[in-house]
């Protein structure tokens, strides 16, 4: 009778266990979905704070100028210098973020405006990192760098219109114990000291005010670079001297530009810089067919075309995409004089005839 009655008393004990664990996770999940998004995407989120704080800190009248992007454009892009240069040569009030993600691939782009916009933060000036592997077909996520607890449910028919990875299934992964996916994020908020994992940066250090990362000339060596060339043939050299229309980027680029255009934003496509090696990968037919595409885009949707793609020779670069810090501010001084700062031309005939384009 007691084996009996402590056999119960166990198994009620496992079971109300199971049940606590279970409706704590939903708790923690159903929090992190609508009031602690910090925890989900922890270095978009800080971005976002960061960006926030510093358009609003800016003048009223400043042109507000965002650049997305991945880890090139984290490394390339030196915000404040960009800020220091347009004001000087503009007469304007402006200011300038790195919306850069480490690690990441074309579609971000489009999440981060997206979430940009969904949190009231509304550029004057886009400008859309380009890469040619992008153009020729390479995933427009990584699964292993972003997995599907990085992403909010709302996300999930944007993703899966532009990927296969995230199924139904795959969607709940890490979903039923967000304190297992979201360990290192609630570590470094509760024992700072204990989160010893830092997936944010993907190895490029961390950012500035303005959002930017550095690179110092002096990490760079001649073996490094033949070794980073290397690693980005590894990565990228399968789709060398390809260009496809039906890329998912190229989709992704109508939608960004879209988005753009429905919100009068003036937007920019910005071809980055590659080195020789990388540059040595198209023939000028390839090369052409995607710089005709990009501007054919940008004649539809109103957008500038800046293509950056030789700007800078090998001794600026860490690998054949990042740039160090020398080469990153040529790159930066060049943009400088190709972005334009003005409201899109429709926005302008619109704001004439004093009507709202939608």
């Amino acid at each position: 009778m007691k084996d009996r009655l402590r056999l119960r008393t166990a198994r009620t004990s496992l079971v109300c266990g199971l049940l606590t664990f279970a409706a704590s996770q939903f708790t923690l999940e159903l929090a992190i979905e609508n009031w602690w998004p910090g925890l989900r995407d922890e270095f978009c989120h800080q971005k976002l704070t960061q960006l926030k704080r510093r358009f609003d800190a800016a003048p009223p009248q400043a042109v507000k100028v965002v650049m997305l992007g991945t880890s090139a454009t984290y490394c390339d892009l030196q915000s404040e210098r960009l800020e220091r240069a347009l004001r000087e040569t503009s007469g304007r009030e402006v200011a300038v973020y790195n919306f850069g993600i480490p690690g990441s691939s074309a579609l971000m782009e489009l999440i981060a405006l997206k979430r940009l916009l969904a949190e009231g933060i509304r550029p004057d000036v886009v400008l859309i990192e380009v890469l040619s592997p992008f153009l020729s077909g390479c995933p427009p996520l990584d699964p292993t760098r972003f997995s599907a607890p990085r992403f909010a449910l709302s996300e999930l028919p944007l993703i899966r219109r532009y990927t296969g990875h995230y199924s139904r299934v795959r969607w709940w992964d890490g979903r039923l114990a967000p304190c297992h996916a979201h360990r290192w994020a609630i570590l470094r908020r509760l024992a700072p000291n204990f989160a010893v994992d830092d997936p944010w940066t993907q190895g490029v250090g961390p950012f500035d005010a303005a959002g930017a990362g550095h690179l110092e000339d002096e990490i760079r060596t001649d073996a490094g670079y033949r070794q980073g060339v290397q690693r980005t043939e590894d990565s990228y050299g399968v789709y060398r001297n390809k260009f496809r229309r039906d890329a998912p980027f190229c989709q992704i680029l109508r939608e960004l530009l879209s988005i753009c255009r429905q919100e009068q934003i003036r937007a920019a496509l910005v071809v980055m810089p590659e080195s020789s090696e990388l540059r040595g990968w198209y023939d000028w037919r390839v090369d052409g067919e995607m710089l005709a595409f990009l501007r054919e885009l940008g004649g539809e949707y109103g957008a500038d075309v800046i293509d950056a793609k030789d700007w800078i020779d090998d001794r600026g670069f860490l690998d054949g995409i990042h740039l160090v810090q020398s080469g990153a501010e040529r790159f930066t001084g060049g943009l400088a004089g190709e972005v334009v700062l003005s409201k899109r031309p429709d926005a302008e005939l619109a704001g004439r005839d004093g009507k709202k384009l939608r």
